[in-house]
């Protein structure tokens, strides 16, 4: 599973950092936050670990985005996107002579070049930052003693001498859970991985206008290592994934080809209910799926329609002359488009409802679609061209009233040929 996550803005933290033993750790609570940072800035996004019982828990939750790793009691160990894309991890792997169970890794990949994240929202809590100097990584450990310990035990002997602990806390069958942390050089496998995703796979963010502070954008891939199991890689990236649309097309038009390209794009139905704060349906919002051919021409961005969405409301589920809105809702609908997929393709809704009239703000996403990077090529598409996908185009509202309880809109999505 490889995730983007990008961000724009969030307020200032409390953050330290010290060394301590395996008997003082920096934490003994329920949770503990925790990110790298360099030159004492923040680096990439907060991560939050947490124990409920037997689970243990990890996520980050920064700039609307959502990312969570659940290790359970019965080893397994499952990692969610935003919160519906579910990913089965390996079983956790034994080490130190069998004491203990390596849950995950978590390996922040830093470069010098990579734009700083706003310093993350907190609300309150605190947050402890790891400096990370020039050409080294911060590597994460979470670890679960394999019998009951309420007494700390020596670290895996894997991980030291360079092993800091972090956090520990004891789950509800009193096993012990370690949160270690080494600031290590960045060897040739990690600095493979930064160049293959800064440099080839190069998930971009699409700006509509010129902005003069770039948002963060932060990419995440998980695989299984057979030295340490579990590992996920979180790389800040650079001023590679943000592009200017505008300029795309204008570059796109001086060097583009009149050559038209016929292609399918064809969208799947969906459907989510729209939640009041009392727990009662009040709304309904419906992706009717349709599939269309469009005839590409490089540089020149055509429209293509993916169906119609169909806002219905229940008036008896609402109370009139109130207000609330809802949290960002979650809906995935993947496109084909010339017999290939996006990785990911989740629309995110706000909807709100004050007093009068229920709305639903369906706000635009994109990608980028390469032959390289799709596991079943597009047809009509060149290894150098790369389709360029927005949608909904210009944005979509819809708005449903007692009055007129049901409202629908053409979906449309924006393509653009261009060369990579």
């Amino acid at each position: 599973m490889t995730s983007v996550t990008a961000g724009q803005s969030a307020s200032g933290a409390t953050m330290e950092w010290r060394h301590k033993p395996v008997a003082d750790p920096l934490s003994t609570g329920n949770s503990l936050r925790i990110a790298p940072a360099r030159d004492g800035l923040q680096a990439a996004c907060f991560w939050k670990f947490w124990r409920s019982g037997n689970e243990v828990y990890a996520t980050c939750r920064s700039f609307g985005d959502y990312a969570k790793i659940s290790v359970h009691a019965s080893g397994q160990i499952h990692m969610r996107y935003r919160g519906k894309h579910r990913q089965e991890l390996a079983q956790p792997l034994i080490l130190g002579e069998g004491n203990w169970l390596h849950a995950v890794e978590l390996r922040f990949l830093l470069s010098v070049d990579a734009s700083p994240p706003p310093a993350d929202n907190l609300r309150g809590a605190k947050g402890f930052l790891i400096d990370v100097p020039t050409g080294a990584m911060l590597v994460l450990n979470l670890l679960i003693a394999q019998v009951d310990s309420p007494s700390p035990t020596s670290l895996p002997h894997e991980f030291l001498p360079a092993a800091c602990p972090l956090w520990r806390t004891l789950r509800k069958d009193k096993r012990s859970v370690v949160l270690i942390a080494r600031v290590l050089p960045i060897d040739e496998q990690s600095d493979a991985a930064i160049k293959f995703l800064r440099q080839q796979l190069q998930p971009h963010v699409n700006l509509p206008t010129a902005q003069s502070i770039l948002p963060y954008v932060e990419v995440r891939h998980v695989f299984w290592d057979p030295a340490g199991g579990n590992v996920l890689l979180i790389v800040p990236m650079g001023k590679e994934s943000c592009r200017l649309q505008s300029g795309i097309v204008r570059g796109n038009l001086a060097r583009g080809s009149a050559t038209p390209r016929a292609i399918e794009i064809a969208s799947p139905s969906a459907s989510i209910q729209i939640i009041a704060p009392n727990g009662s349906v009040v709304a309904t919002l419906s992706f009717d799926g349709a599939s269309e051919h469009v005839v590409l021409t490089k540089g020149s961005e055509v429209r293509a329609r993916l169906g119609r969405l169909l806002l219905s409301i229940d008036p008896s589920n609402l109370m009139w002359g109130e207000s609330f809105q809802t949290p960002p809702i979650l809906c995935s609908c993947v496109p084909t488009i010339d017999g290939a997929q996006p990785r990911s393709w989740v629309y995110t809704i706000f909807a709100t409802f004050d007093g009068a009239s229920l709305t639903a703000d369906v706000r635009q996403l994109s990608a980028g679609l390469r032959n390289s990077n799709l596991s079943a090529p597009m047809s009509n598409i060149e290894p150098t061209e790369e389709l360029v996908l927005s949608a909904p185009a210009g944005g979509l509202m819809l708005r449903s009233t007692k009055a007129v309880p049901e409202s629908s809109a053409v979906l449309e999505m924006s393509v653009l040929l261009q060369d990579v």
